[in-house]
């Protein structure tokens, strides 16, 4: 397997997802894809992150449920996560926290919706935690 081939088994995987929407409507959860990987043998792997909607209607995927649970811990409330912010002439938001990550436990998206990853330092700045 190569790269190109497992970019048409992920459009076609997506496509599929696509025709079932209503289906996934109905149980409250969103598919998106996370990664895959392949080898030269014939094997791959895609990941696909499985985001259930709570309540509100607002998506809680196992990051933003991290946050959720940590914030505290670094001074911020439960109340910043998707609120977006003004940094280096870029509009961001809180999307989640990655607790294993030691140097970059923060998940931000940028207004492209291109996800990063932020140091702590940062993200207190932005926010204004303590």
């Amino acid at each position: 397997m190569d790269r190109a081939k497992l970019r048409e088994i992920v459009a076609l995987v997506e496509e599929m997802f696509k025709v079932n929407a209503d289906v996934l409507e109905e149980m409250d959860v969103s598919l998106r894809y996370a990664g895959g990987r392949y080898n030269s043998t014939g094997g791959g792997v895609i990941k696909f992150d499985i985001t259930e909607k709570n309540v509100d209607g607002k998506e809680i995927n196992l990051e933003a449920a991290a946050f959720l649970q940590e914030c505290v811990l670094y001074g911020l409330t439960k109340e910043m996560l998707g609120v977006s912010k003004e940094y280096r002439g870029r509009t961001w938001k809180i999307i989640g926290l990655k607790t294993r990550s030691r140097k970059y436990p923060f998940i931000m998206e940028r207004d492209d919706g291109k996800r990063f990853k932020f140091p702590e330092s940062t993200v207190k700045m932005m926010y204004g935690g303590k």
